[in-house]
């Protein structure tokens, strides 16, 4: 059906009433079309669609097929409860459910009862008090959706003793959709007793196809307690079932002023098995083929469409379709919003609320910003009061540009889709902000086709795509493909097919390569091409097809297929020009190569690791050169030993075998480590050093040092072939006898790896701090009188040093029971406070002799120890003198009680 309307042209910046208070809402200067579905002012062509509650859904009623479904307690998941202490007045009670707090489940034999009409089986409910109420709780699992339900019947036959039974339903749609029990009718005869529900029958329904139901008798007063019988319940459920689809076209769509179309926003709810389908039309209600995939139908919101020019595309239509794969359910159509912008090259907003998708207090993102077709990111603008921080975003909200400022340059960006971000501090606030493009329509180009020549009949097919500004965005590659019927001209053609492509967006070069492709006749090939029951044919052709990040299409020409069967030959020349220990540099490899039929398509090194020059490992690819001359910088990854030779590929594929033999190169590609050492002074008692340890990532050859400011170098070591040297080495002689204690030297280090790479110390931050130290510390302990009756007691020492300094004080003693017989000598305690120490000595193995002396190491390693001393040690016996005592009063004043009673 069709109804008229007025042009979108006629309105401007207002909410323009249609027919009776209909309305949708056109910002002219802004850019921006919203039908809020309230009727049908911007619908003009409609099937199997009604608009109810603001919104489109799929229409169903008598002339769509009913079902009827009847549920008792014998069906799945469906139960019986039952409480017998409830207060007369349920009020209290209707806001908890539908789960009743301390009810219980009937057992099954009390459940069946309930199952069959005058079984002669039955369940009942007694209050537990004179002034209580049973109830009877019956939970029915449906499988209608709630939405779909038109009536509900409940069918009870059964008695009580008193004079009613009020039965109530939860209401899943009661408050905000917390739900409460409401009251739907009384019982007030025993026997048959139905209840029917038809108006809002489906809030008794949850989401999940659930029904609940209680019986709630009256009290008795004359003759408690109160009762009620349950013979028979059963529910019946009438749901009705949506058509399986319906759709909507709008009015066309024509703005006043339009540079390009922007999007599609809709929003609705899809239930499982639903779904709706968005398609774009000329306004002869054509489908626009131009949009990739709208044939299908897109069913995400939003949909792009920056594809389409406003000078190209004038007027267009919107059409919706609202399908369901289950007729219990139907999708809903809330509303809808057509987006575009008005000032060329360029997408502004002055912060609609179309085109941000999150806004808070002090932040802002906008909708996905899509790229016009044939531009590419030129500039950011913003007009805005206060301080605010910008960010680009990409389409998943990551951060792809900070502390963006207006005027800022966008070009360095790749990627299709952008979001704007603003942080909004204190009271700041923005007017406006844009992104402006510039065109850019070169499309990309092709080259080095390498399969024209085949070597069997399943093959992969490769091109090379290139594209200088803004690069390729390789998603975008695809293949087709010809066949021809064999002995004729009759080709079949397939539609694009994806292909695979390396390289990240904006790469500027990539290899567009087919999937294994039948030369000849195979089953799978019907899957692309209609042959008609055609079997005589053979590949014929293979094109390709990729597009820029700024979305220019290129096509590659035809290439013609095809057979070769036989391998080419390569090897390495001018190999004497080469020699044979490098350093980290790049080394040239040339090769030769030859094939006796399509020629070479490319030659590719290989190499194999060794690091002994005994074992190699197994032959790795380097690199592939695909034009002659045949020739490589080769630039290895770590220091070793490098196996090299060729294997050349013809341009049917055909590749020769590995080879066993080639051209060894010793490369150490990196400068020996710097020394490893201690950054603090290195005290010397001698001119031995073995605190340096020297380091190569592949092999050492020798290493020398010198003092500062002299001109010689000394060798430590020389031959050494080992990744690291840790020795003992020494100081000249002169050196060290030239060195005056406690002064400070700085050694400078010189160090060769196999190759030839060096390490020197360039400057005094590096160089070792060494200092000479061949004076002893002092060393003194004080004598202490010779018996010591009191523990601890004290022994005083005296400890320094005029060179390196104290490193360490320890206290050492012997003990002996008898003065003739020692111990072992053993530490005390340490420390290593210069001057003079008091130690406290707690004579830890009891009385007798102890013998002491000191040890002091300073920080060269001078070690001086002091004369011993020697104390006795007989302690007080405290304890055993107060037990005495205690025991002579006893006594005393035992004798002294026997001497008065005689």
């Amino acid at each position: 059906m069709k109804q008229t309307g007025i042009s979108i042209l006629v309105l401007i910046l207002m909410v323009f009433p249609f027919y009776g208070g209909a309305i949708i809402i056109v910002h002219i200067d802004k850019g921006i079309l919203f039908d809020p579905l309230s009727d049908y002012s911007n619908i003009e062509i409609y099937e199997n669609c009604t608009i109810e509650d603001g919104a489109v859904t799929i229409i169903y009623g008598s002339d769509v097929h009913t079902d009827v479904h009847t549920y008792t307690l014998l069906n799945e998941n469906c139960t019986a409860y039952e409480r017998k202490d409830m207060l007369p007045i349920f009020f209290i009670s209707q806001f908890f459910g539908p789960n009743i707090r301390t009810e219980r489940e009937f057992n099954s034999s009390q459940i069946n009862a309930m199952v069959h009409l005058n079984d002669g089986k039955i369940t009942t409910s007694t209050a537990s008090g004179n002034y209580l109420v049973p109830l009877q709780h019956f939970h029915f699992h449906t499988t209608a959706a709630s939405g779909s339900v038109s009536r509900i019947v409940i069918s009870w036959n059964g008695s009580f003793n008193s004079g009613s039974v009020k039965v109530f339903a939860w209401d899943y749609s009661a408050r905000s959709g917390k739900g409460m029990w409401k009251r739907i009718g009384s019982f007030i005869t025993t026997g048959e007793n139905n209840i029917i529900l038809s108006a809002s029958s489906s809030n008794y329904v949850s989401n999940t196809g659930d029904v609940d139901i209680i019986l709630v008798p009256a009290l008795n007063y004359l003759k408690p307690p109160t009762k009620v019988t349950t013979d028979y319940i059963s529910i019946e459920i009438k749901a009705v079932q949506y058509r399986p689809s319906a759709f909507f076209i709008t009015k066309p769509i024509e703005p006043a002023h339009i540079w390009r179309w922007e999007s599609v926003l809709w929003n609705g709810t899809t239930p499982n098995g639903t779904r709706i389908r968005c398609q774009i039309l000329y306004e002869n209600e054509s489908i626009i083929d131009s949009i990739e995939g709208n044939n299908r139908g897109f069913t995400d919101s939003p949909l792009s469409l920056s594809m389409l020019s406003g000078s190209s595309y004038k007027k267009i239509r919107l059409k919706f379709c609202l399908e369901t794969q289950d007729q219990r359910f139907a999708p809903v159509l809330s509303d809808y919003t057509l987006l575009w912008q008005l000032e060329d090259k360029k997408w502004k907003d002055s912060l609609t609320a179309s085109r941000i998708e999150e806004r808070t207090n002090n932040r802002i993102v906008s909708i996905p910003i899509n790229l016009p077709q044939g531009y590419w990111w030129n500039k950011f603008y913003a007009d805005y009061n206060g301080s605010i921080t910008f960010k680009i975003l990409d389409e998943n909200k990551k951060v792809l540009m900070d502390n963006i400022e207006p005027g800022d340059n966008l070009s360095a960006l790749c990627t299709r889709t952008i979001r704007m971000y603003a942080e909004l501090n204190n009271n700041a606030s923005i007017e406006n902000w844009s992104v402006t493009f510039e065109e850019s329509k070169d499309a990309p180009e092709f080259r080095h086709f390498t399969s024209e020549f085949v070597n069997n009949p399943k093959v992969s097919f490769t091109i090379n795509a290139t594209d200088d500004e803004p690069g390729l965005l390789p998603s975008s590659a695809k293949y087709k493909l010809e066949y021809r019927k064999n002995g004729t001209s009759v080709i079949f053609v397939s539609s694009w097919l994806p292909a695979k492509c390396s390289g990240d967006n904006c790469t500027k070069e990539v290899q567009i390569t087919t999937p294994k492709i039948n030369l000849f006749y195979e089953p799978s090939i019907e899957d692309i091409l209609d042959l008609h029951g055609e079997k005589n044919l053979s590949l014929y052709s293979v094109r390709f097809y990729i597009e820029d990040m700024a979305g220019n299409a290129g096509e590659s020409e035809r290439y013609r297929i095809f057979m070769d069967v036989m391998p080419p030959s390569s090897h390495l020349i001018e190999t004497e020009d080469i020699a044979f220990k490098h350093r980290y540099e790049s080394v040239v490899i040339k090769a030769w190569a030859d094939d006796d039929k399509t020629g070479i398509a490319s030659v590719a090194l290989y190499f194999a690791y060794s690091s002994d020059n005994k074992t190699f490992d197994e032959s790795q690819l380097y690199d592939v050169d695909t034009a002659p001359p045949w020739e490589w910088a080769f630039t290895p990854e770590k220091s070793g030993y490098y196996r090299l030779f060729p294997v050349a590929t013809d341009n049917a594929e055909n590749r020769e075998n590995l080879k066993s033999n080639g051209l060894t190169l010793l490369f150490d590609i990196n400068n020996p480590s710097k020394p490893i050492f201690d950054s603090k002074i290195l005290w010397l008692t001698s001119n031995s050093i073995d605190s340096v340890r020297f380091e190569d990532d592949f092999k050492l050859s020798s290493i020398e040092y010198k003092l500062k400011d002299e001109r010689i170098w000394h060798k430590i070591a020389d031959n050494l072939n080992s990744s690291f040297y840790n020795g003992t080495w020494r100081l000249s002689d002169i050196d060290w006898e030239n060195m005056e204690d406690g002064i400070q030297y700085l050694v400078y280090f010189n160090v060769t790896d196999i190759a030839g790479n060096r390490y020197v110390t360039q400057d005094d931050s590096d160089a070792l701090i060494i200092a000479k130290d061949t004076r002893f510390p002092v060393a003194q302990i004080d004598r202490v009188e010779t018996w010591q009756w009191k523990i601890p007691f004290e022994i005083t020492t005296y400890a320094t040093d005029v060179g390196s300094g104290i490193k360490s004080i320890s206290l050492y003693y012997q003990h002996s029971p008898d003065n003739r017989t020692w111990s072992e000598w053993m530490l005390y305690n340490t420390t290593d406070k210069e001057g003079e120490q008091v130690w406290k000595f707690s004579a830890p193995d009891g009385d007798g002799y102890y013998r002491f002396y000191m040890e002091v190491v300073d920080q060269a390693g001078n070690v001086k120890t002091s004369d011993y001393i020697i104390a006795g040690v007989t302690t007080f016996p405290t304890t055993h003198v107060i037990i005495l005592l205690s025991l002579l009063i006893i006594l005393i004043i035992a004798t002294f009680a026997l001497v008065k009673k005689t």
